[in-house]
């Protein structure tokens, strides 16, 4: 059954242009650091005017986030592997293959994220063979060895913590909701709500947005992340399923 979700979510078309947004992102960016273009300042926080790998793939992901493009494309992706099923009534097919609906949620759950971690797996690859041939060699290049891999492997667990949180309330809203597109746009003020309660510091510490951002390891390095972040956000993401498996348990579909 799990193959069969993957299938699925491959053929969407909001999968689609997930991994392009990626992979253009990361073109655009390496194309801007290769300094064929002029009029390119560099900063970083290490006042180094330079670029290493780390830098370049941690910005490209993190340009998409800051715009909300990857956020959405992932709620969007979520709901639809709930949504449209309970909405065309195929949702009882997939439950007898599950043989309960708690095993359902879990198979579609983790679905999701194996598949926004081979996403960024790939970008990951893709990634190292465009630095190597546009930007090492250039003005603002360093060469790939000294990439700091800690730094970069701590960004990616950020990142996909932040990414399961997201997909953990977007499984709430298509469990309760009718609609799949009520569901996307419900799951997106959400994010967006948090994002903006960040602006008050007695409560931003608290926030899972606050918590799993992971744009921090490119303005302050591996040191300005709080790793006790990391974990109650896990905290979060846990009862956060929790719930959504109770709901879809209790569901009346």
């Amino acid at each position: 059954m799990f193959r069969s979700e993957i299938y699925k979510l491959c053929r969407m078309h909001a999968t689609g242009i997930l991994i392009a947004s990626i992979f253009v992102s990361l073109i655009l960016m390496n194309i801007l650091l290769s300094g064929t273009i002029s009029g390119i300042y560099i900063t970083s926080y290490d006042k180094s005017g330079s670029v290493t790998f780390g830098n370049m793939f941690m910005s490209s992901i993190s340009f998409l986030q800051s715009f909300y493009v990857l956020p959405l494309l992932i709620i969007i992706v979520t709901a639809a592997s709930f949504s449209e099923e309970k909405q065309n009534r195929t949702i009882y097919q997939s439950i007898l293959a599950a043989r309960n609906r708690i095993h359902l949620y879990i198979v579609k759950v983790t679905a999701v994220i194996f598949l926004i971690s081979a996403v960024i797996a790939a970008a990951f690859f893709l990634g190292i063979i465009l630095y190597l041939v546009l930007v090492e060699n250039g003005p603002y290049g360093v060469p790939i060895h000294k990439t700091n891999i800690s730094e970069i492997l701590s960004f990616a667990v950020v990142f996909l913590l932040n990414s399961i949180f997201i997909v953990s309330i977007t499984t709430i809203f298509s469990i309760t909701v009718p609609n799949n597109t009520i569901a996307v746009v419900c799951t997106f003020i959400s994010i967006i709500i948090m994002d903006a309660l960040e602006n008050i510091s007695s409560v931003k510490r608290f926030l899972p947005t606050y918590l799993g951002d992971s744009s921090v390891f490119i303005y302050e390095g591996i040191n300005g992340y709080q790793f006790a972040n990391a974990g109650l956000l896990v905290l979060y993401i846990l009862a956060v399923c929790i719930i959504s498996a109770c709901l879809l348990n209790k569901a009346d579909l």
